[in-house]
């Protein structure tokens, strides 16, 4: 039948998506996951959340680690600017720059998440706007 059919198809769909995503590093940590319905913070959340939260679900939060093709030169936390750690997300997550920041949030909550990281990119860009005004 049709249905039959279709659902074949999405199966098969998502198996070939998995094998594709194991070989890709980012997408390691999600790839056991069932792609067979839609994700529930697609549908509850704004625009603007829900691809935050795809972003950190999936490494793709703009911080060094995860661009280091635009900071080639250095990785080392614009937050708290200690030598030999590298910015990554797992690095933001406990960032002592950042602990103000994480005060009464569970990260178990996905609007606790993304409220949490859109603050760190905010306070981010107002760190990196008086560094490039300092070097005029």
């Amino acid at each position: 039948t049709k249905c039959a059919v279709t659902t074949a198809l999405r199966i098969h769909n998502c198996n070939e998506i998995k094998e594709q995503m194991e070989n890709l590093k980012k997408l390691k940590s999600i790839a056991k996951e069932s792609f067979i319905c839609a994700k529930s913070y697609l549908s509850n959340k704004s625009i603007e959340e829900s691809r935050t939260l795809f972003r950190i679900r999936t490494n793709m939060i703009e911080v060094k680690a995860n661009m280091k093709g635009l900071y080639k030169k250095d990785l080392t936390c614009i937050g708290c600017k200690e030598k030999g750690l590298e910015e990554d997300q797992t690095h933001v997550m406990n960032c002592a720059a950042y602990e103000d920041l994480r005060k009464d949030l569970d990260f178990k909550e996905d609007r606790d998440l993304v409220t949490y990281f859109q603050n760190v990119m905010k306070r981010r860009e107002k760190i990196s706007q008086s560094e490039k005004s300092r070097q005029k």
